[in-house]
C-alpha cells in the first residue's frame, strides 16, 4: 500500500529538520548567535503545530502516521 500524503509529508521532515538546523547553525556564527530567542519560538511554534495537526483523532488518515 503506498504511503498517503500525511506519510509523505511527515517522512520529508527529516531533511527538512536538517537543513534547518545547519542553516541555523549558519547563521548563528555569521550572526554571532544573535536572535536565538525568536528561532526558539519559533521552533516552538512549529512543533506545536505538527503536535495540533497529530492530535486531530478525527481524520482516518492520520492514524498510520501516528503510528
Amino acid at each position: 500500500m503506498p504511503p498517503d500524503p500525511f506519510q509523505k509529508c511527515f517522512g520529508s521532515l527529516e531533511y527538512i529538520f536538517k537543513l534547518l538546523i545547519q542553516s541555523r547553525k549558519l547563521f548563528a556564527r555569521a550572526t554571532g548567535g544573535q536572535y536565538e530567542d525568536s528561532f526558539r519560538r519559533d521552533l516552538h511554534s512549529l512543533f506545536t503545530a505538527l503536535n495540533g495537526m497529530l492530535a486531530v483523532p478525527s481524520y482516518d488518515v492520520i492514524i498510520p502516521t501516528q503510528e
